[in-house]
């Protein structure tokens, strides 16, 4: 089976879709979580068929995407892997919300400029793609951040405490924003973090290596924490 890569107009909106050509008895589609639009059909079905077929289903492809794109969840301050970015989607980061636009650009760049984030991209109308270009770069600001803030608590940890630096580890979490395992030296912290404001996530940091020192959450913990950050309950209560 050969999958072709192929975009058709719908409405004044070009949407790309990837056809496979199969034994099948009807034309099927099918909507990837990544918002890709998967189409099967026999060899013997004409392309303007299919076209028209994905013409009809216009709006219901966009539903499906919207859903994808996840519009109540980045309202609800927690997107997760599962948001769709694309063109008009609002993204947050670092406290502050960002508006996503696509531009043509003949390289591949993703930037903020002013209140937006901006994809510059040869195949803006490829949806999928410009959701992997905008993932790329939360994921490579989210691991510079962590390791600049990892650098600067830790430093401080170890001058006062005597504290190692921590084996830092990157994960989407659902119910935790960061972890400690002493006994491995290892702190996982989740990378949602990087929506919410950089104090915010230098709390975790605090917290984590706090427990390096105290375990539990008494109130010598959190003594500890208020030695490193005295406004940590304003940043905390940000994460909530």
């Amino acid at each position: 089976m050969k999958t072709e890569e192929r975009r058709v107009d719908c409405k004044g909106t070009v949407i790309t879709y990837y056809l496979t050509r199969k034994k099948v008895k009807n034309v099927n589609m099918r909507i990837k979580s990544d918002g890709a639009v998967l189409i099967s059909a026999s060899p013997d079905v004409p392309l303007y068929f299919i076209e028209n077929f994905i013409r009809s289903k216009y709006d219901f492809i966009v539903r499906s995407i919207e859903r994808l794109n996840g519009e109540d969840k980045m309202r609800s301050r927690e997107p997760g892997e599962d948001v769709f970015w694309q063109e008009g989607s609002v993204l947050p980061y670092l406290g502050e919300q960002y508006t996503v636009r696509v531009r043509f650009g003949e390289e591949d760049r993703v930037c903020i400029s002013g209140g937006e984030l901006v994809v510059s991209t040869c195949d803006r109308e490829n949806a999928a793609f410009v959701n992997m270009l905008v993932r790329n770069w939360l994921y490579n600001r989210t691991a510079e951040l962590f390791k600049r803030l990892d650098s600067e608590v830790s430093e401080e940890f170890m001058r006062r405490y005597g504290v190692k630096p921590a084996l830092i580890k990157m994960k989407n979490m659902k119910s935790r924003w960061g972890s400690c395992h002493i006994s491995d030296g290892v702190i996982v912290m989740n990378t949602r973090l990087i929506y919410y404001p950089e104090n915010s996530v230098r709390y975790v940091f605090i917290h984590e290596y706090a427990h390096f020192i105290v375990p539990d959450h008494s109130s010598r913990f959190y003594r500890v924490v208020e030695e490193f950050m005295p406004d940590h309950k304003y940043w905390a209560a940000k994460l909530k």
